[in-house]
């Protein structure tokens, strides 16, 4: 996979992301996070997208909005594994 630290284009690019990392040869930690362990990172990364916000700061407000898009996506991921697997 090409590392060039941009975000995705795409909501697929993003689900295509996430799935290498919780994929069985993805990253460790990735692989173990559930939907309670990734709570606290997406209610940081939203405090951090709204913080910007207020300030009028735009190119922070959307680098943080990505990050946030990313969490939530994590975390519905974490679920569809959990619900898939019952």
């Amino acid at each position: 996979m090409k590392q060039d630290n941009q975000p995705p284009s795409t909501f697929a690019g993003l689900r295509r992301i996430i799935a290498i990392l919780r994929g069985p040869d993805g990253c460790p930690w990735d692989r173990v996070q559930t939907h309670q362990s990734l709570a606290p990172y997406l209610l940081e990364e939203t405090h951090e997208t709204l913080e910007p916000s207020i300030l009028e700061i735009q190119e922070s407000c959307a680098k943080n909005s990505v990050t946030c898009c990313s969490r939530y996506s994590f975390r519905c991921s974490s679920l569809k594994k959990r619900v898939t697997s019952v």
